[in-house]
């Protein structure tokens, strides 16, 4: 069995308590890490947002099914995957 680590976003703690719960709930996940805050640049000043990384831990066999969950879930228009 292989398994993998998939990396999300999403706006903000609510969705990704939303989007935790419901992978967790249809066993496509067997854990979901959800780190709190986002630092980053942007015109020459360190910023922060509400922005939430989601890491999720899952078997390679479930990755198409993952992936669409998420992008049904999260309220970002554009995602991208990575082989």
């Amino acid at each position: 069995m292989i398994r993998i680590i998939v990396f999300s976003t999403s706006a903000n703690g609510k969705e990704a308590k939303k989007i935790a719960q419901e992978l967790l709930k249809s066993r496509l996940v067997a854990c979901v890490n959800v780190v709190p805050i986002t630092y980053y640049w942007w015109k020459n000043k360190i910023r922060n947002v509400s922005e939430r990384l989601l890491v999720m831990k899952t078997r390679a066999k479930l990755s198409t099914e993952l992936q669409r969950r998420i992008r049904a879930l999260n309220s970002y228009v554009c995602l991208r995957s990575s082989p």
